[in-house]
């Protein structure tokens, strides 16, 4: 258990290291998160929505958007008027 720890504490380190040294060079842009530009971002996108059942009902779609990203989907979702709690 103890090897188990030491390795999940040595890996988070280290995401968090590469993931900050990325954002500090590239900034809150696609390639600050290891994307390559906003065009795959957003096509990544929507193949993402195109399978939600959008417009079921009269409440808002609530998503949870837990990844490594920028959370540039709630303004993907706003930006087409695709009616979301985020």
């Amino acid at each position: 258990m103890k090897l188990l720890k030491n390795s999940y504490a040595k890996i988070t380190r280290e995401q968090r290291e590469l993931y900050g040294a990325r954002f500090r060079e590239c900034g809150d842009t696609p390639r600050g998160v290891f994307w390559n530009d906003a065009v795959t971002r957003d096509l990544r996108y929507s193949r993402l929505v195109q399978h939600i059942p959008w417009g079921i009902g009269d409440s808002p779609l609530m998503l949870l958007d837990v990844g490594c990203g920028s959370a540039t989907l709630h303004d993907y979702l706003t930006q087409r008027s695709l009616h979301h709690r985020y």
